[in-house]
């Protein structure tokens, strides 16, 4: 008897990375930047845009249902504003997210994003890094893209399920910075 297995290693159920390509590298003269697609930003959108939608159904009925307004005062509507603060303060959080980006400034030699600052001469190498994920029903591959520096931190650039899409973006910043790219756990 033979047993097939599942060898699609694209996630079903996305557990680390993300299965699709959610950001790029962009190169305009002397600034090269890797940021979300506009894609990926309106998807995120329109997620955040049904959620509200949500919250102002249960503000509606709540409002048509209630024969006093006087009634909507009280344990209920202070719930609905925790619960609305939690959605807006969630909703800021997941769109600064969306809006990062790593910027490599080649005129001035400097590496910048929203929590990282360096010179470009501090960083040694480009590493990609292939990580097995486990799940309940699916397993696949999920590839790190980051930067090494001289003190060997490293700084990640992209996580994605499509290796080959790692690779290409890893090769492409590689020639960019005029760095080497070494692979961990991957076939080249």
């Amino acid at each position: 008897m033979k047993i097939e297995t599942n060898r699609n290693e694209q996630p079903i159920d996305k557990l680390n990375g993300s299965n699709f390509r959610s950001c790029i590298l962009t190169i305009d003269g002397d600034l090269a930047q890797v940021k979300n697609t506009k894609t990926s930003k309106a998807k995120l959108f329109l997620f955040l845009f049904g959620c509200s939608l949500f919250f102002f159904f249960i503000a509606f009925m709540a409002f048509i249902t209630t024969p006093k307004l006087e009634d909507l005062w009280g344990k209920g509507l202070i719930i609905y504003f925790v619960f609305l603060i939690l959605f807006i303060a969630l909703s800021m959080f997941l769109f600064r997210v969306a809006n990062r980006s790593h910027n490599f400034n080649l005129s001035e030699g400097i590496y910048y994003s929203d929590k990282e600052r360096a010179k470009l001469n501090s960083f040694v190498g480009i590493q990609v890094i292939r990580k097995r994920i486990y799940g309940n029903n699916t397993n696949f591959d999920s590839y790190e893209l980051n930067l090494v520096s001289k003190t060997n931190k490293r700084i990640n650039i992209v996580d994605h399920s499509e290796g080959d899409y790692v690779k290409l973006e890893a090769a492409k910043l590689a020639t960019l910075l005029n760095l080497e790219v070494s692979y961990l756990n991957c076939s080249v």
